[in-house]
């Protein structure tokens, strides 16, 4: 097999490279390289926040919204902050 696709955070990507190939405009793709720049270093870094922002999706999805109080809102909202903080 020539080419592979696969999920998650890939150590490299050629894509700005294809698009340059595909006539993507040379400011576009100066845009994507400063982009690219800032993303994290290393993917194990990137996929090391995956696991918090799951449990703070899968909090955030259990809650029955329309049945809190607004007490009870706020205090989902502290939780969700102390879950995030938690790492």
């Amino acid at each position: 097999m020539l080419h592979k696709v696969s999920d998650g955070i890939q150590e490299r990507s050629y894509g700005i490279h294809v698009a340059g190939m595909a006539g993507v405009p040379p400011h576009v793709l100066d845009c994507a390289r400063e982009f690219a720049a800032r993303l994290p270093a290393a993917p194990a870094e990137a996929a090391a926040a995956a696991p918090r922002a799951d449990r703070l999706r899968d909090r955030l999805r259990a809650a029955e919204l329309d049945a809190l109080s607004p007490r009870q809102a706020l205090e989902l909202l502290y939780e969700l902050r102390d879950l995030d903080r938690e790492g």
